[in-house]
């Protein structure tokens, strides 16, 4: 009895995280639109991911207000401070891209933006997952 009570909350256990999984996965259109358009330049595509970055900011400070709310009673310096440290790291990794001694070429401003973007998108689904998990307390 206590054998099937173990195996049914794994079973369960199981089901919540391959749900929380599944919504963590990032929205990848709006990359692959700005990645793949036909016919765009780097400087196109660094625009458009430039633009669809600034949009997903603007998501991911929704959610943020909603990480802070009562109902889910998450720490907000700490939430505050993740996300600092975060935009750092975004800012400092996909920056990686530009060698800063004049050889990186004119897809670098395209490969610098199309990596934020990415990130962006990924740490959006992050914070999902979290309010996710979290729940109304």
């Amino acid at each position: 009895m206590i054998q099937r009570a173990v195996l049914a909350a794994a079973l369960l256990a199981g089901a919540t995280v391959a749900r929380a999984q599944a919504a963590s996965e990032p929205d990848q259109q709006p990359l692959e639109a700005c990645r793949n358009h036909p016919g765009w330049t780097p400087t196109g595509a660094a625009i458009c991911a430039r633009e669809a970055t600034d949009a997903a900011d603007q998501r991911i400070a929704v959610l943020m207000r909603e990480a802070r709310s009562r109902a889910l009673a998450l720490r907000s310096a700490d939430l505050a401070a993740s996300q600092a440290d975060w935009q750092r790291y975004r800012d400092l990794h996909c920056g990686l891209f530009d060698r800063g001694d004049g050889s990186s070429g004119s897809q670098t401003p395209a490969d610098v933006q199309l990596c934020r973007l990415a990130r962006t998108l990924r740490r959006e689904s992050e914070l999902r997952e979290l309010i996710y998990l979290m729940g109304p307390r």
